[in-house]
């Protein structure tokens, strides 16, 4: 069993962290509903071969996005500020959001870019822009749980201000 660590950034004291400008030729938006495919999709691209993949595959993926939006695990999705950079009708990028009971408050639920995105700056946008929408609906804190040995994950979210 991976061992996960809980990280959180009080939002209204959120440090001078800025995203980087959207880049050129993406769209950024909320995610939604119909969006259960790409986001499937990109699931799969961005998880394949890291510590967090655990062998699913698309029909796993799907069932993963549903439960997101369903609110199945009693914590409701929160998609109207969750973000997705596209481009061409192909999500890049995503951060999806959900309300996380056990703490009252926003939860990281997944923050995924394709293989041949990554270090480009879109997971550090997604966030960025997650952050910046969660903080103006008056949200005092967001959380995230990070497998440990997840550099990337680990780096992203430390330089955005989380502490673990």
């Amino acid at each position: 069993m991976p061992v996960r660590h809980e990280y959180v950034l009080a939002l209204p004291a959120a440090g001078p962290w800025a995203p980087p400008p959207l880049p050129a030729g993406l769209v950024a938006r909320a995610i939604t509903v119909t969006d259960v495919q790409l986001l499937a999709g990109l699931m799969l691209a961005a998880y394949r071969g890291t510590i967090d993949y655990e062998g699913e595959e698309m029909a796993e993926a799907v069932a993963e996005v549903e439960g997101y939006f369903s609110g199945a695990d009693g914590n409701a999705p929160l998609p109207q500020h969750s973000v997705a950079l596209v481009r061409d009708d192909v999500i890049e990028s995503a951060c999806m959001v959900k309300h996380w009971l056990r703490r009252d408050c926003p939860l990281v639920a997944y923050v995924m870019s394709t293989a041949d995105r990554k270090r480009q700056g879109l997971a550090a946008f997604v966030l960025g822009r997650t952050i910046a929408q969660l903080r103006r609906a008056g949200y005092s804190e967001l959380r995230a749980v990070i497998t440990e040995g997840n550099v990337a994950s680990e780096r992203l979210f430390q330089r955005a201000g989380f502490r673990r």
